[in-house]
């Protein structure tokens, strides 16, 4: 009854040992799991009657930051050290890894009305790598958004299928510096595959380097989640904000 965000950080505890249990070994995490219910119950069983309610608050706040600090760096050392190895191994093989990235690419947005016009299909089917990149020059010309402006326009109205499969989940917007302001959709898999997947990487480089920065505090700046809605009703405003929005209470 004293310390009730204890049992609340305790179960984010749990989620975090059933979903790692597969990148740790067992008897680590059975121990580590064993000691963190005996340090609970300990705490728990403790009188602390006899402090006063300021230094309650004090004790709880502490305890809380070191308990969502080491949540946090065990949820990112497990995913963030998958996404590092999966870096390592792709940077020693450049070529392959790129030319398996645009095939992944044009495998996705094959059937849109992009892919079927520039002839995605034709690309895909090439029997080997300076076949299949001098098709992918040939069809695809690089172009500017301007050029593609009018189809992201398209899906602002509803329409799907045109650039990507189905319609972007939002779209990030740009300050129209060199040009009026840019829309730029942002697809449910660009945001997982690509903007997550970066940012699990960086958060983990980033911890490598500083072990201890989530034991404190943040202060969070980015832009507004929320900016304004497209004629379908879909929201343009900051990526940053929208992964922010969703990140773990912890």
């Amino acid at each position: 009854p004293d310390f009730p965000f204890l049992y609340g950080n305790f179960a984010n505890i749990m989620a975090i040992f059933c979903l790692s249990i597969r990148n740790l070994t067992t008897k680590i995490l059975n121990l580590a799991t064993l000691a963190l219910i005996f340090f609970c119950f300990a705490l728990k069983s403790c009188n602390f009657a006899v402090l006063n309610l300021k230094t309650r608050i004090k004790i709880q706040m502490k305890l809380n930051k070191k308990l969502n600090g080491w949540i946090a760096t065990k949820a990112i050392g497990l995913v963030g050290k998958i996404e590092y190895r999966r870096l390592i191994k792709a940077c020693r093989y450049p070529e392959e890894t790129a030319e398996k990235t645009l095939r992944g690419i044009l495998k996705y947005a094959k059937d849109t009305e992009f892919g079927k016009k520039y002839g995605f299909a034709e690309i895909l089917a090439a029997k080997n790598r300076d076949e299949f990149y001098a098709l992918w020059r040939k069809n695809v010309p690089a172009k500017d958004f301007e050029f593609f402006r009018p189809m992201i326009e398209r899906h602002e109205h509803g329409e799907a299928d045109v650039l990507f499969p189905g319609r972007p989940r939002m779209y990030a917007t740009t300050s129209g510096t060199t040009n009026k302001p840019k829309l730029c959709p942002m697809t449910d898999k660009y945001i997982d595959d690509v903007y997550g997947k970066m940012t699990r990487l960086w958060l983990y480089n980033f911890m490598l380097n500083r072990p201890k920065v989530f034991y404190g505090s943040f202060l969070n700046i980015v832009s507004r989640k929320v900016e304004g809605y497209v004629a379908d009703g879909t929201i343009y405003g900051s990526v940053s904000s929208t992964l922010r929005s969703e990140a773990p209470g912890f």
